[in-house]
């Protein structure tokens, strides 16, 4: 599941407009991608084993680098209730937003963008 202001689209569209070739900024939206991941992975509140989580298994299990043809995604594939946890729900059991992808991203920020930046300059050069 993608959303619209992940970040990684953004300095897409900036390489995009860098004229620069796609092999480039695939090369640092891929690094970014997977670092992102990683730093991502601890942060990923573990369930209590509830339904989802047997039928479709964790979602730290399930958080991957998926190629698309704009870029890369950071998805958790089966586990589509990780954005009730992101941002918690309302109703007659409400749930509190827990910010794990949110705040990790904030946190990141900076080193993501001197990675894509250093990717696409080591590739320029070459």
């Amino acid at each position: 599941m993608a959303d619209a202001n992940n970040g990684f689209e953004d300095m897409a569209t900036i390489l995009g407009k860098m004229d620069i070739g796609q092999d480039i900024a695939d090369e640092g939206l891929k690094q970014g991608a997977e670092a992102f991941t990683e730093w991502l992975r601890p942060e990923v509140p573990r369930g209590n084993g509830g339904w989802n989580a047997a039928r479709y298994g964790h979602m730290r299990d399930q958080l991957k680098v998926v190629k698309t043809p704009e870029g890369y995604d950071v998805t958790f594939g089966d586990a589509f209730w990780w954005i009730f946890v992101e941002n918690g729900t309302g109703g007659k059991h409400p749930q509190r937003a827990q910010n794990f992808v949110h705040g990790t991203f904030s946190q990141k920020w900076n080193e993501l963008e001197s990675m894509l930046q250093a990717a696409a300059i080591k590739k320029i050069e070459k």
